[in-house]
């Protein structure tokens, strides 16, 4: 329910957003309320306090991560602890707590915190602690915090641990591996800092207590002022993705009865898309010009992670295209190498996919997207898709901008239309074991000469993968399986077989190169054997027909 004060109460507390639409803002006024610290610290009334201002102290990096003092982003003061060179959610900075710190006493904590990136990063503050000789984790407290934006993690009580030791205090995410900033650490007596705030989800309930009220008009003037705070989304009343002036005019006018709500969110229209699929189609060859450089040239970037099979160091190859923008959200490929292989195959002077790509681009063959190349030898071709859903699309797409719209695993089925996994002989068979096990995350799949290795005949291996898609219990507009192959490809007589099999699942597998009327396909290149140079066609081939339906 919305409360609304008087008239009379409201214009006191108004009184600065009002001399703000009237253009008489000083900058004197904007300075004395540029510091919005949610817990006023003073380093006097903590045990443990540090500002970053005379250096990083015993703070370090946490899983191989790195901990240096910054200026480029500060809560308060000229300095910062940067955090970077994280290759899971787990990795951050840390600083063992000393022997004030006793195990069964309560103490208080608080931290300023500031994800980098393109996306809300949910910041953890928690604790490390050995029981009978075996390490234990907890958190203190957590906050979702805009990127490049300001948020204060805080606890007024938390107990150590009676039976624990060796007390670690660090700094986390909840899910991807984004570089953070962390300032004003501080550790003391009960009290010393406020709970975190809650905030409302309904516009203008910006303190969380089910009504619009002075009180949210002055946390909305704090947020107005100091521009490096991470505000909630019910602060931004015009929907505009800014907290400014104009949502100041807003609730002033709702406390004024001049309005009785606040404008509705636009409504986003997805441009229409007017590709035309080809109904039957055929092989076809790139120009050959597409593996020369390109005038409007992608960037190939190295992304290392550690694995979830044995905790394996691994990288990947990220291509982010020509003008690639944060702000813009692209859709991604994972493609995967063959056997004896590895992630650089791909982008190598003998397959240039990197320049192929370029030049689709530029040419409007497809849309600018992201194209990432791993390598399953940090697994195996079998169990990569555990990896790829654990550790590899958090980190790509916790880092870079795709249309999910966090590392949740909500966020990346939600998504699953804008994302596609492919790969070439052992990766193909990789793809196969992907289609089967992720298909909630995935609805693109483009297996290239390789067969399903989940069945001992191909009446087998097509029954599986019907069974794995009625058991996850989509519809056949909700996946789409585009194979390729050479006539003369030492995989043609296994892959062949395996889709005359499927075809007699008419009610899975609708078969049509139009993915708007079926969404399976067989591409046959005539007198093309088992090489990258060949196949590397077949993804010009099929490749633009991905990522239409469902937008």
């Amino acid at each position: 329910m919305n409360c609304k004060k008087s008239l009379k109460a409201a214009a006191v507390a108004l009184s600065i957003c009002m001399t703000a639409v009237s253009g008489a803002v000083s900058p004197d006024m904007l300075k004395s309320n540029s510091k919005i610290t949610a817990n006023a610290l003073n380093a006097n009334d903590f045990d443990y306090y540090n500002n970053f201002e005379s250096g990083a102290g015993d703070w370090e990096g946490r899983g191989g991560a790195t901990a240096a003092v910054s200026s480029d982003n500060t809560y308060e003061g000229s300095k910062a602890l940067y955090v970077s060179g994280r290759t899971d959610s787990w990795n951050g900075c840390q600083i063992a707590l000393g022997s004030q710190f006793t195990a069964g006493s309560s103490y208080s904590f608080s931290a300023a915190v500031s994800p980098k990136g393109k996306k809300a990063s949910e910041m953890m503050l928690s604790i490390q602690y050995s029981t009978g000789g075996e390490d234990q984790y907890g958190h203190i407290g957590s906050l979702t915090v805009q990127p490049d934006k300001w948020g204060v993690i805080s606890c007024s009580e938390f107990t150590l641990p009676a039976d624990g030791s060796n007390f670690v205090l660090y700094v986390e995410t909840a899910s991807g591996s984004s570089d953070f900033y962390i300032d004003e650490i501080a550790v003391g007596a009960v009290g010393a800092v406020k709970d975190n705030m809650t905030f409302g989800t309904q516009l203008g309930d910006i303190d969380g207590d089910d009504c619009i009220t002075t009180f949210d008009t002055a946390m909305l003037r704090r947020y107005i002022c100091n521009q490096k705070l991470s505000a909630p989304a019910a602060a931004d009343l015009n929907s505009d993705k800014m907290i400014d002036i104009a949502d100041g005019v807003l609730i002033q006018e709702y406390l004024f009865a001049k309005i009785d709500k606040f404008p509705d969110p636009p409504v986003v229209e997805e441009p229409e898309d007017d590709f035309e699929y080809i109904k039957n189609m055929q092989f076809k060859e790139f120009p050959g010009n597409y593996t020369q450089n390109c005038e409007q040239a992608g960037k190939v970037v190295k992304e290392y992670y550690t694995s979830c099979h044995g905790g394996k160091q691994t990288s990947a190859n990220v291509y982010l295209p020509y003008g690639y923008d944060e702000n813009q959200k692209y859709n991604i490929f994972y493609l995967m190498h063959g056997g004896g292989e590895n992630q650089d195959t791909l982008f190598s002077n003998d397959v240039n996919l990197h320049k192929i790509l370029d030049h689709m681009i530029m040419n409007g063959d497809i849309e600018p997207m992201i194209v990432v190349t791993p390598t399953f030898y940090s697994s195996n071709e079998g169990d990569f898709w555990q990896e790829l859903l654990q550790n590899l699309i958090p980190h790509v797409e916790g880092k870079y901008s795709t249309y999910a719209e966090s590392t949740s695993a909500e966020d990346i089925k939600a998504s699953r239309y804008h994302r596609a996994f492919g790969g070439f002989s052992m990766g193909s068979v990789c793809t196969w074991h992907t289609l089967i096990n992720a298909i909630d995350y995935i609805a693109y799949f483009m297996p290239l000469s390789g067969d399903s290795w989940v069945g001992n005949s191909n009446d087998e291996k097509a029954q599986n993968i019907v069974n794995a898609i009625k058991k996850a219990g989509y519809a056949p507009d909700e996946y789409f399986i585009f194979c390729a192959t050479g006539s003369e490809d030492i995989a043609y007589p296994n892959i062949a077989p395996q889709v005359e099999a499927m075809k007699k699942h008419t009610d899975t597998f609708i078969y049509s190169s139009d993915l708007s009327e079926g969404n399976f396909y067989f591409l046959v290149a005539p007198g093309k054997t088992h090489w990258w140079g060949y196949v590397v066609h077949y993804v010009y081939d099929i490749l633009p027909s991905f990522f239409h339906e469902h937008q």
